[in-house]
């Protein structure tokens, strides 16, 4: 981003950058990769993973797959990559959920993804031929093909700088037409107000902007190494407490429809029920679960009366 980079020291972070990949490499090379389009997560510091209805935490690189949700630490960020050019760090204090491809069926198609809060930078190079990214805020719709541009989330607010190349933004509460937003051009919005567009990012934006985000995002990975691993399974996980998944369960992103059926069995055990149970107000879809409503005997079967014919009448 071309912004004033402060003289802050990074070697200790690319040190861990270099064990990291070394790390990898060691392990790439063993299986194949099942997905092409899976995003490989490298932590910075411990990122804590919740796969199906189970929390781990992640300090190694792991493929991930649709459905996991990824928060940061305090301190420290990851990266996700694709090996074909996609590159997203992820900033510190940042909540990002892997969303499944919204192509259905194309194992290949990339991932979308779900921004809760925190901030993120999303690099695209070589997309030629693939579908776009797309991103999914609390107030906006992103889709990016070729673009470097950075996200900051906070509640239901949204901000976004294109650095490079363009992105079509859509507002996801109203009906009005998805706009291409160009190179270096800001944008704001709250959901249900409008879109703020400006030619400059918010001194607000750019003075809590990652010191990480200054620099050009590039590959920590060599694209061999893609493509030779497969999904790890990570080990001593705990249980999703409410806690975990509270904001999630409420927010108003399109992955909110699939966390019933994939966390409804929690219902079942304290004190995730009781907690669903003082939050009905906010999660309504919680409701037929907690409650089921009863089941009807089925009534005797009574052989209705033959209807009068015209001829008859």
């Amino acid at each position: 981003m071309n912004l004033p980079q402060p003289a802050t020291p990074r070697i200790a972070v690319w040190l861990r950058r270099g064990t990291l990949a070394a790390c990898l490499c060691l392990c790439l090379c063993i299986t194949p990769l099942t997905h092409a389009a899976a995003l490989l997560l490298l932590p910075e510091g411990q990122v804590a993973l919740i796969r199906g209805s189970s929390v781990f935490a992640i300090d190694a690189p792991l493929v991930t797959q649709p459905g996991d949700i990824l928060t940061t630490d305090d301190r420290l960020g990851a990266q996700l990559e694709d090996g074909n050019g996609t590159l997203v760090a992820l900033g510190p204090r940042t909540r990002l959920s892997i969303d499944v491809p919204p192509h259905g069926e194309d194992a290949a198609a990339q991932p979308s993804l779900s921004l809760l809060t925190g901030w993120i930078k999303l690099a695209r190079t070589g997309a030629d031929g693939s579908g776009p990214l797309l991103l999914d805020t609390p107030s906006l719709h992103i889709a990016v093909r070729q673009v470097s541009s950075a996200i900051h989330v906070t509640g239901r607010s949204s901000a976004l700088f294109i650095e490079s190349g363009s992105a079509v933004v859509a507002l996801p509460d109203t009906r009005d037409a998805p706009q291409t937003i160009a190179a270096d051009h800001y944008l704001e919005r709250d959901f249900g107000k409008p879109l703020d567009l400006s030619a400059r990012p918010a001194a607000t934006f750019v003075s809590q902007l990652p010191v990480t985000f200054r620099d050009p995002l590039a590959p920590l990975t060599p694209l061999a190494a893609h493509s030779q691993t497969k999904p790890v399974i990570p080990v001593q996980g705990r249980p999703v407490a409410y806690a975990d998944v509270a904001d999630w369960l409420a927010c108003n992103l399109p992955v909110r429809q699939t966390f019933v059926p994939r966390f409804h069995a929690l219902i079942h055990t304290e004190p995730f029920r009781t907690q669903v149970r003082l939050n009905l107000h906010a999660l309504p879809e919680w409701r037929p679960i907690l409650y089921p409503p009863p089941s009807h005997p089925s009534s005797p079967h009574r052989p209705s009366s033959p209807r009068p014919s015209a001829e008859d009448s």
